[in-house]
């Protein structure tokens, strides 16, 4: 019979200390359910994700990191599955423990990204999906006005055509948009009063 190794789940911790008042009730809600708790710090910022969070093969970087630092909190599962992943978003509701906005799941790919690369690229992509989902949301209010103006129908379907777009979008498109539609929709929402 062959020996299975079991993955113990860990999340790894940037920019929350571990003996902060946030850090501590991290630690202790996932102590809960068995996960444990490690901290990135900031001087890791120039090592490969791969290699802060104990993986073999990579190796300590000698070259020091010439940038600066990184003030987001980021929050790096390891060993997880989705099933284990929802177990601890349950926990920090049941606990009360304020979300983590920039988290992700270690991949065979993000563990070779240096940290502070790969914390910007989560930073990147949590302001993009921010931006659109607000965007969703006004073209949904826009949509549920009884009579919309011929402005806010038109930028209704220009939204809705940039948002079917998925992955080609901009950024600065998404922003672009939503700061119309939003202050067309202000517009008639004061108009109606």
């Amino acid at each position: 019979m062959k020996a299975r190794l079991i993955s113990q789940e860990t999340v790894y911790l940037y920019h929350i200390g571990l003996n902060s008042q946030r850090g501590q009730e991290i630690t202790q809600a996932l102590g809960e359910i068995s996960v444990q708790v490690k901290e990135i710090k900031e001087e890791q910022l120039g090592e490969t994700l791969g290699y802060c969070l104990g993986l073999p093969g990579f190796s300590k970087n000698d070259s020091p990191l010439a940038e600066e630092g990184f003030d987001q909190e980021v929050l790096v599962m390891k060993g997880f599955t989705r099933q284990s992943m929802d177990r601890m978003l349950k926990q920090f509701q049941r606990k009360g423990v304020p979300p983590v906005a920039l988290k992700a799941v270690l991949t065979e790919h993000n563990s070779k990204w240096r940290c502070i690369d790969f914390f910007r690229e989560l930073e990147r992509e949590h302001m993009f999906m921010s931006a659109y989902q607000s965007l969703r949301c006004q073209v949904l209010v826009a949509e549920g006005i009884a009579a919309p103006s011929q402005d806010l129908r038109r930028e209704a379907l220009r939204a809705s055509e940039l948002l079917a777009k998925g992955n080609e979008i901009e950024y600065e498109e998404l922003v672009q948009e939503l700061k119309c539609i939003s202050s067309i929709l202000e517009k008639e929402c004061r108009e109606e009063k």
